[in-house]
């Protein structure tokens, strides 16, 4: 969990989405498609913190230092 990545498809259509909102309003579906994925991306930053809290309970300060949230 601690090492989720959004797939480069992922990556480039949220890139895609950008480019688009640059150049004009989002369509109602565009929009929707952004919202959802701004909504995960908050999602997982909770989910990844709180895995590493419990990492953190479970295991020694030496073995934390090989763990990293990137």
């Amino acid at each position: 969990m601690v090492s989720f990545r959004l797939s480069p498809s992922v990556v480039d259509r949220i890139e895609d989405l950008r480019d688009i909102e640059r150049r004009r309003a989002f369509t109602d579906d565009e929009r929707r498609e952004m919202e959802t994925y701004q909504y995960l991306a908050h999602f997982m930053k909770v989910v990844k913190a709180g895995a590493v809290r419990a990492l953190g309970r479970t295991q020694s300060p030496s073995a934390m230092r090989g763990n990293s949230l990137a």
